[in-house]
Protein backbone atom coordinates (compact mmCIF):
# COMPACT_ATOMS: atom_id res chain seq x y z
CA UNK A 1 0.00 0.00 0.00
CA UNK A 2 1.38 3.37 -0.96
CA UNK A 3 1.89 5.19 2.35
CA UNK A 4 1.12 8.65 1.09
CA UNK A 5 -2.40 6.99 0.61
CA UNK A 6 -2.31 5.21 4.11
CA UNK A 7 -2.06 8.49 5.82
CA UNK A 8 -4.98 9.72 4.03
CA UNK A 9 -6.68 6.52 5.37
CA UNK A 10 -5.96 7.61 8.83
CA UNK A 11 -7.51 11.27 8.71
CA UNK A 12 -10.59 9.25 6.69
CA UNK A 13 -11.18 7.75 9.96
CA UNK A 14 -10.79 10.69 12.30
CA UNK A 15 -12.93 12.97 10.06
CA UNK A 16 -15.81 9.85 10.48
CA UNK A 17 -14.92 9.82 13.98
CA UNK A 18 -15.14 13.41 14.90
CA UNK A 19 -18.59 13.62 16.60
CA UNK A 20 -17.85 10.52 18.73
CA UNK A 21 -17.31 10.75 22.44
CA UNK A 22 -13.73 10.37 23.28
CA UNK A 23 -13.51 7.50 24.49
CA UNK A 24 -15.69 5.97 21.26
CA UNK A 25 -12.69 7.68 18.92
CA UNK A 26 -10.17 6.35 21.50
CA UNK A 27 -11.54 2.49 21.21
CA UNK A 28 -12.08 2.76 17.60
CA UNK A 29 -8.31 4.30 17.33
CA UNK A 30 -7.00 1.39 19.02
CA UNK A 31 -9.44 -1.30 17.15
CA UNK A 32 -8.56 0.77 13.61
CA UNK A 33 -5.99 3.15 13.48
CA UNK A 34 -3.38 1.71 15.47
CA UNK A 35 -2.92 -1.57 13.42
CA UNK A 36 -2.14 0.95 10.04
CA UNK A 37 -0.03 3.06 12.57
CA UNK A 38 2.09 0.21 13.85
CA UNK A 39 2.21 -0.48 10.44
CA UNK A 40 3.52 2.40 9.24
CA UNK A 41 6.36 2.40 11.92
CA UNK A 42 7.37 -0.97 10.80
CA UNK A 43 7.77 -0.08 6.92
CA UNK A 44 9.79 3.66 8.22
CA UNK A 45 11.48 2.02 10.60
CA UNK A 46 13.42 -0.90 8.12
CA UNK A 47 13.45 1.87 5.21
CA UNK A 48 16.76 3.11 4.30
CA UNK A 49 17.57 6.51 2.75
CA UNK A 50 20.57 7.82 1.66
CA UNK A 51 22.79 9.10 4.80
CA UNK A 52 21.94 12.43 5.40
CA UNK A 53 19.76 13.53 2.33
CA UNK A 54 16.34 15.03 3.20
CA UNK A 55 14.92 12.25 3.04
CA UNK A 56 16.85 10.32 5.43
CA UNK A 57 16.27 13.65 7.80
CA UNK A 58 12.86 13.23 7.40
CA UNK A 59 12.61 9.78 8.28
CA UNK A 60 14.43 10.17 11.25
CA UNK A 61 12.32 13.43 12.56
CA UNK A 62 9.49 10.97 11.87
CA UNK A 63 11.18 8.27 13.97
CA UNK A 64 11.94 10.54 16.26
CA UNK A 65 8.56 11.83 16.73
CA UNK A 66 6.58 8.41 17.21
CA UNK A 67 6.21 8.56 20.85
CA UNK A 68 4.25 11.47 20.91
CA UNK A 69 2.32 10.35 18.22
CA UNK A 70 0.66 7.25 20.29
CA UNK A 71 -0.42 9.53 22.81
CA UNK A 72 -3.56 9.30 20.81
CA UNK A 73 -3.89 6.11 21.44
CA UNK A 74 -3.67 6.78 25.17
CA UNK A 75 -6.45 9.93 25.36
CA UNK A 76 -9.42 10.04 22.44
CA UNK A 77 -9.90 13.86 22.93
CA UNK A 78 -6.12 14.23 21.66
CA UNK A 79 -6.33 15.26 17.76
CA UNK A 80 -4.17 13.06 15.29
CA UNK A 81 -2.84 17.04 13.80
CA UNK A 82 -2.06 19.86 15.31
CA UNK A 83 -4.04 21.64 13.21
CA UNK A 84 -6.34 22.69 15.63
CA UNK A 85 -3.32 24.00 18.31
CA UNK A 86 -2.43 26.08 15.30
CA UNK A 87 -5.88 27.37 14.93
CA UNK A 88 -5.75 28.17 18.70
CA UNK A 89 -2.36 30.49 18.50
CA UNK A 90 -3.31 31.91 15.35
CA UNK A 91 -4.58 34.62 17.53
CA UNK A 92 -1.15 35.19 19.50
CA UNK A 93 0.62 34.76 15.59
CA UNK A 94 -0.95 37.49 14.32
CA UNK A 95 -0.91 39.48 17.87
CA UNK A 96 2.92 39.31 17.36
CA UNK A 97 3.33 42.77 16.13
CA UNK A 98 1.35 44.09 19.13
CA UNK A 99 4.23 41.97 21.06
CA UNK A 100 7.00 43.88 19.04
CA UNK A 101 6.25 46.83 20.77
CA UNK A 102 5.91 45.54 24.09
CA UNK A 103 7.95 47.35 26.75
CA UNK A 104 10.27 44.05 27.59
CA UNK A 105 10.55 40.12 25.91
CA UNK A 106 9.35 39.46 28.88
CA UNK A 107 6.18 40.96 28.64
CA UNK A 108 5.82 39.50 25.25
CA UNK A 109 6.40 36.32 26.65
CA UNK A 110 4.01 36.99 29.70
CA UNK A 111 1.71 37.77 27.09
CA UNK A 112 1.82 34.66 24.89
CA UNK A 113 1.74 31.98 28.55
CA UNK A 114 -1.46 34.09 28.84
CA UNK A 115 -2.55 33.18 25.64
CA UNK A 116 -1.85 29.37 26.16
CA UNK A 117 -3.46 29.27 29.53
CA UNK A 118 -6.20 30.82 28.11
CA UNK A 119 -6.76 28.71 25.51
CA UNK A 120 -5.96 25.32 26.98
CA UNK A 121 -8.62 26.29 29.90
CA UNK A 122 -10.87 26.60 26.93
CA UNK A 123 -10.37 23.30 25.63
CA UNK A 124 -10.93 21.37 28.70
CA UNK A 125 -14.45 22.77 28.76
CA UNK A 126 -13.07 25.52 31.44
CA UNK A 127 -14.62 29.49 32.10
CA UNK A 128 -11.00 30.54 31.04
CA UNK A 129 -11.41 33.67 33.03
CA UNK A 130 -12.52 31.39 36.06
CA UNK A 131 -9.43 29.09 35.90
CA UNK A 132 -6.88 32.48 35.26
CA UNK A 133 -8.56 34.07 38.67
CA UNK A 134 -8.60 30.23 39.99
CA UNK A 135 -4.51 30.11 39.58
CA UNK A 136 -3.79 33.77 40.11
CA UNK A 137 -5.45 32.96 43.68
CA UNK A 138 -3.85 29.49 44.18
CA UNK A 139 -0.49 30.09 43.09
CA UNK A 140 0.96 32.80 45.38
CA UNK A 141 -0.72 31.16 48.23
CA UNK A 142 0.77 27.62 48.09
CA UNK A 143 2.99 26.73 51.26
CA UNK A 144 4.83 24.58 49.32
CA UNK A 145 5.22 25.19 45.55
CA UNK A 146 6.06 21.58 43.55
CA UNK A 147 5.70 20.11 40.60
CA UNK A 148 3.37 17.52 42.05
CA UNK A 149 1.05 20.19 43.43
CA UNK A 150 1.21 22.46 40.44
CA UNK A 151 0.00 19.30 38.41
CA UNK A 152 -2.75 19.37 40.91
CA UNK A 153 -4.07 22.46 39.02
CA UNK A 154 -3.54 21.77 35.74
CA UNK A 155 -7.00 22.33 33.87
CA UNK A 156 -8.10 18.61 32.98
CA UNK A 157 -7.60 17.40 37.05
CA UNK A 158 -11.13 17.57 38.76
CA UNK A 159 -9.73 20.38 41.09
CA UNK A 160 -9.80 22.89 38.37
CA UNK A 161 -13.07 21.55 36.60
CA UNK A 162 -14.95 21.57 39.66
CA UNK A 163 -14.36 24.83 40.52
CA UNK A 164 -13.88 26.25 36.79
CA UNK A 165 -15.83 24.16 34.69
CA UNK A 166 -18.65 25.72 32.38
CA UNK A 167 -20.91 25.85 35.02
CA UNK A 168 -19.09 28.69 36.59
CA UNK A 169 -20.10 31.51 34.39
CA UNK A 170 -18.13 34.50 35.92
CA UNK A 171 -18.78 37.76 34.76
CA UNK A 172 -15.76 40.06 34.33
CA UNK A 173 -16.13 42.95 37.02
CA UNK A 174 -17.30 45.53 34.42
CA UNK A 175 -20.27 43.27 32.26
CA UNK A 176 -23.31 42.75 33.78
CA UNK A 177 -24.93 38.91 33.35
CA UNK A 178 -27.52 38.80 30.36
Amino acid sequence: MDRVKMIDIWFQLERKWVDLSAEDRLKRRQDYLNPLFINFYEWLGSFTAVPKSKLDTAVKYALKLRGGFERIFEDGRLELSNNLAERQIKELVIGRKNSMHSCSLEGARTSGIILSVYRTAEANELNPVAYLEFLFDRIPNMTHVSNEALDELLPWRPLAQAKCGKQCRKQPNNLSPL
